[in-house]
């Protein structure tokens, strides 16, 4: 349903941010940083909230069989 990305800014140096981006258009929830590996930790630590969030949403409930 939406995917995290990682931005550079081009032409600004020290300029980083993540966002969560859905419909590969709609881009929210950004959060801006100086130094590139800050954002790379940000970005793999909102990838692991999001995997978490899909465990728990495709668990087989108690009376469903597993698949």
């Amino acid at each position: 349903e939406s995917e995290i990305v990682l931005g550079i800014h081009t032409t600004r140096a020290n300029m980083f941010a993540t966002w969560e981006c859905a419909d590969r258009h709609h881009y929210f929830c950004g959060r801006y940083f100086t130094s590139l590996l800050s954002a790379q930790k940000d970005f793999c630590e909102r990838g692991l909230e999001k995997v978490k969030i899909y465990e728990i949403n495709k668990s087989p409930k108690k009376n469903e069989p597993e698949r």
